[in-house]
């Protein structure tokens, strides 16, 4: 197991390197606009710090016009290149979708 004292240095190492949250939201709505139809937006980045590299996670939140129905996948963006390394499968993240509609829908008859 990697000590919280190795993943400290790492992120001191990169901090002042690391992109902007706002510049990660948008590379992930980017993502969105690229690969989901609408109703889905990013959410707020989390860095998380691996012994190769840091990562941004952003939550992919399934929203209507009057409200946040919840996270229904996530991105993962290396946080010095922007790069999207992965993401939550595409066919998952409907699935995650039609049940907060679903679950809305038995919630407001």
């Amino acid at each position: 197991m990697i000590g919280t004292a190795t993943l400290d240095r790492v992120y001191d190492e990169v901090k002042d390197d690391l992109l902007e949250k706002d510049e990660v939201r948008a590379t992930v709505n980017d993502f969105i606009l690229t690969h989901l139809r609408d109703c889905f937006v990013a959410g707020k980045p989390r860095l998380v710090v691996f012994p190769i590299a840091p990562i941004w996670t952003v939550p992919i939140l399934l929203t209507y016009p009057d409200r946040t129905l919840g996270e229904v996948g996530e991105v993962a963006v290396h946080a010095l290149t922007g790069e999207v390394l992965g993401w939550t499968p595409l066919k998952e993240i409907e699935k995650n979708a039609a049940e907060h509609r679903t679950h809305l829908a038995s919630t407001n008859p």
